[in-house]
Parts: structure tokens; C-alpha cells; sequence
């Protein structure tokens, strides 16, 4: 299981314990349901839970190469 995988597990964990202790305060399965469904999508939404991986990050190339490239071009 790779690190994506992990972190959006504790999230839905976290958000079952969260809306189970809620429910649990109310003694209502719906306040469970509702609360559980509330904080998975407001962790969605704010990109806590990552459904896609992440694109890698093109190599920078030293500034002294690029203004190097531009002396050429002149």
C-alpha cells in the first residue's frame, strides 16, 4: 500500500470515528451518516483525500544554463 493509500484511509478512519462518536452523542444513526458524509467531503474538497497521483515535478535547470541558452539565441 503505497503513502496515498494510507493517508486517505486515516482520513475515512477518522471521519468514521468522528461521525461514530457524534451519532453515538445523539443516538442516531442518520446524525452518523450525515456527520461521517459531512467531514469525507470537506476533506475532498480541501484535497486532504487525494484521488489521483500526483503529477511529477519537471527538473529546474540552473539559472546561469538558461541565461547561457538566451546569450546563444542573440
Amino acid at each position: 500500500m503505497n503513502a496515498r493509500l494510507k493517508l486517505n484511509s486515516a482520513v475515512f478512519q477518522g471521519a468514521l470515528i468522528i461521525g461514530g462518536l457524534i451519532g453515538w452523542a445523539f443516538g442516531s444513526w442518520l446524525a452518523f451518516v450525515l456527520a461521517a458524509a459531512a467531514i469525507i467531503l470537506t476533506a475532498y474538497h480541501s484535497g486532504d483525500i487525494r484521488t489521483t497521483p500526483s503529477k511529477p515535478k519537471p527538473p529546474v535547470q540552473p539559472t546561469h544554463q538558461i541565461r547561457a541558452m538566451h546569450r546563444r539565441r542573440r
